[in-house]
């Protein structure tokens, strides 16, 4: 968690403005590469989201939010993907196999994906 919480500080004080301008993709100055940026970033996210789902510590939910507004503003789609998937998968493990709570998690996560893709800022960004 404070891994994250150091790169995307890092990469906000390196990168203000590329994120106050918008448009750009940034995460350039982290390790050169957008797509490595944002899968370190998906992959520390993950034991947050384990914490939110499975233990209810509620109180990481800004932090996840802010690590997964990072992974969207570096417009790399692994990111996107690994942040979908991991909260697919904990969400089953949470679950236990139950079909109808899937629907829960389903129908969010589709609403997150169009409000992504039709948000002008972010879809820019990503280019998809």
């Amino acid at each position: 968690m404070i891994s994250s919480i150091i790169i995307c500080a890092y990469i906000t004080v390196n990168e203000l403005d590329n994120i106050i301008a918008g448009g750009a993709r940034i995460g350039e100055s982290g390790s050169g590469n957008v797509n490595k940026i944002a899968m370190y970033l998906s992959t520390f996210s993950i034991p947050i989201l384990y914490s939110i789902l499975i233990n209810k510590n509620m109180k990481l939910i800004i932090i996840y939010g802010l690590i997964a507004i990072f992974i969207l503003l570096t417009g790399a789609k692994i990111g996107l993907v690994m942040l979908l998937l991991s909260s697919m998968i904990l969400e089953i493990y949470k679950n236990k196999m139950k079909i109808l709570k899937y629907i829960k998690i389903i129908i969010p996560l589709i609403i997150c994906v169009i409000i992504i893709f039709n948000t002008k800022y972010f879809y820019n960004i990503i280019r998809v």
